[in-house]
C-alpha cells in the first residue's frame, strides 16, 4: 500500500539493508521485479517472497523512495539467527557437562529462538534431577556473529547438593523382608542417586525374584520424593 502512488514508475535501484547486502547481491538479478522494469505489485510480492524463502531472514519488508521519475527500492530484514557452538561447563560428574549438551538438543546449525532456549533449560534440569541434582542453577551468555547470523550459547551450571537415598518403603507384597528388599535393590541408606538408580533397583529386585522362579513377579516405582 506505501508504494501504491509510484506503481507503474520505472524502478532505478534496488538495494539490501545491512549485511545482507554482500550475501544477497547474486540474488538480484534474478528477482521478479527487476531494475529497469515498472514497479508492480504482484512482482514486489513475489520478490519478497522469494528472499524469505532463502532462510536468512526472521522478517523482511520493502520500502521506497522517489527519485526523479523512478523509485529506489530497499529491502529490509531482521536477520535469522542459527545456533553456533553450544557448551556447558561447571556440572558435577565426569560426563555430565557433555550430557547436558545432549540433553538440550541445541543443534548447530539449526534455527535459534528464545522458546528453543527456554525449552532446553528444562531439558536440562530434568537430566540433571534423574541424577539427584534437584536444585542447579543453570545461566547462558550468548554470544552472536552478525556476519555469519551465528549465536553461540555458553551455559554455566551450578548443580547443587546430590539428592542420597533416605527412606524405602514398599507397598503389596514383596515375599521379602523390608532389607533383604533395598539389598537387592541396592538402595543404601546414604548412597548417592543418579540417573541408573532406578532401573539398578527395579532389576536388582526382579533378579532377586527370577533366582526363587517367580517368572511372573513384578515391582515398579510407585513415587520419589
Amino acid at each position: 500500500d506505501r508504494l501504491a502512488a509510484w506503481l507503474g514508475l520505472p524502478v532505478r535501484a534496488i538495494s539490501f539493508q545491512g549485511e545482507f547486502k554482500e550475501r544477497l547481491e547474486g540474488i538480484i538479478g534474478h528477482l521478479p521485479q527487476q531494475v529497469g522494469a515498472p514497479l508492480d505489485r504482484e512482482k514486489i510480492a513475489q520478490s519478497l517472497r522469494q528472499l524469505y524463502a532463502t532462510g536468512l531472514f526472521e522478517t523482511i519488508e520493502v520500502d521506497a523512495s522517489h527519485d526523479a521519475d523512478g523509485v529506489n527500492l530497499l529491502f529490509n530484514g531482521s536477520p535469522r539467527e542459527f545456533i553456533g557452538v553450544v557448551t556447558v561447563t561447571g556440572a558435577k560428574g565426569a560426563t555430565m557437562n557433555a550430557q547436558l549438551v545432549a540433553a538440550s538438543r541445541l543443534n548447530p546449525g539449526t534455527r535459534f529462538s528464545e522458546n528453543r532456549l527456554g525449552a532446553a533449560q528444562g531439558r536440562m534440569r530434568q537430566a540433571l534431577a534423574d541424577n539427584g541434582f534437584h536444585e542447579p542453577k543453570i545461566t547462558y551468555t550468548l554470544k552472536r556473529h552478525p556476519e555469519e547470523q551465528l549465536i553461540d550459547i555458553a551455559f554455566e551450571v551450578v548443580s547443587g547438593t546430590q539428592a542420597r537415598v533416605g527412606t524405602v518403603a514398599v507397598e503389596g507384597d514383596s515375599g521379602m523382608p523390608l532389607d533383604q528388599f533395598q539389598h537387592s535393590a541396592h538402595l543404601h541408606a546414604g548412597s548417592k542417586i543418579n540417573h541408573d538408580t532406578n532401573n539398578r533397583a527395579l532389576s536388582g529386585v526382579l533378579k532377586h525374584y527370577q533366582k526363587q522362579d517367580r517368572l511372573e513377579a513384578d515391582v515398579k516405582l510407585q513415587s520419589q520424593t
